[in-house]
């Protein structure tokens, strides 16, 4: 027997586990967020069925918590229809494995979760829902569906399925050529973002880019140069995704040695070039020097334009300074960010 569950026109949360102490002979529910922005959960404890989670309009997290205690056969199904407004399904981190992403005939996102005992959940995803979220690693469905199966950090996330960016398939876009098309024009500014709770920084001279990031937790530490109308370089942007950070070059022997050595750079995608700057031995007097710090904790790197920022890093035996990676245009750059 499957259930229907209706939520409201505001922000409900609604877990099948509930609504399952609430109808125990249920084998399955139909939960419909309606409006608002809603937490669905599909959680299979102790029983067999199929679950549909439909977010409706609003910005919704719909999770899947997996077959557990499940009678034999230990198989459930569920389907997640995202709607309007910006939709993820998450699936948290826990003893099971998940498989690859596979695109049925309905072009429904699919993966099986196995579970510590055996037991199996099949999830379909509509590309309605605009994120797939698997412990730590984010995936956009319009990647999926167009044969990029990569993970993206939060920035590209959000950048990518928030705001008008919502609504992909619906809507028609392209966000991906958006984003990954953001190299800055000549004179145009460059700032650089902290997000405290990660420690990391990011560059980016997207003001939609910029504006998603600071309403998401980002500081906007200022403008640390601008894109020389005249460059002699371009500076390449990866993507770690095990470690949710990127990392820069303006050598083209070191982005070719990265993108050719896999085995030492197993995972980090080449996202293209991402700003015009002047390389290292041809620069104008006046220019602005990036200097480039490696941290010997984590491996992650820290760019600086600030003097009083690289004379503390300097101090600090964890940052090893690698040197200036490259120059920016000064103009009337910000250069003193500590």
């Amino acid at each position: 027997m499957n259930i229907d569950i209706d939520g409201t026109d505001f922000n409900d949360e609604i877990n099948t586990a509930d609504l399952q102490k609430i109808y125990p002979s249920a084998t399955g529910f139909e939960v419909n967020g309606l409006k608002g922005d809603d937490v669905l959960t599909s959680s299979f404890i102790g029983r067999n069925g199929v679950d549909g989670i439909i977010g409706g309009e609003g910005d919704d997290l719909m999770s899947i918590f997996p077959s557990f205690l499940s009678p034999i056969p230990i198989t459930n199904y569920a389907i997640f229809f995202g709607g309007f407004g910006s939709d993820m399904v998450y699936l948290p981190s826990g003893s099971h494995s998940v498989s690859g992403f596979s695109i049925n005939t309905n072009d429904y996102i699919e993966f099986k979760i196995f579970s510590s005992n055996g037991e199996l959940t099949q999830v379909s995803v509509s590309p309605t829902t605009e994120g797939i979220q698997i412990g730590e690693l984010r995936y956009l469905t319009e990647d999926i569906i167009n044969g990029r199966i990569r993970s993206v950090g939060w920035d590209e996330y959000f950048f990518r399925a928030d705001g008008n960016n919502a609504d992909w398939l619906v809507k028609g876009l392209d966000t991906y050529s958006q984003y990954h098309s953001l190299a800055p024009q000549p004179g145009t500014q460059v700032n650089r973002l902290y997000n405290s709770l990660e420690g990391r920084h990011l560059f980016s001279s997207n003001e939609t880019e910029i504006d998603i990031l600071t309403g998401n937790g980002w500081k906007n530490e200022g403008v640390i140069y601008y894109a020389p109308k005249e460059s002699t370089a371009e500076v390449f942007r990866f993507y770690i995704p095990t470690e949710n950070r990127h990392f820069y070059t303006a050598l083209e022997s070191e982005r070719d040695m990265i993108i050719s050595n896999q085995n030492a750079f197993s995972g980090w995608e080449y996202e293209g070039a991402a700003f015009s700057a002047f390389t290292t031995d041809d620069f104008p007097p006046e220019a602005v020097a990036v200097v480039r710090y490696l941290s010997q904790d984590t491996g992650s790197h820290l760019y600086s334009t600030s003097t009083n920022e690289q004379n503390i890093l300097n101090q600090n035996s964890n940052w090893v300074n690698e040197g200036i990676a490259w120059y920016g245009d000064s103009m009337t750059a910000t250069t003193d960010l500590v």
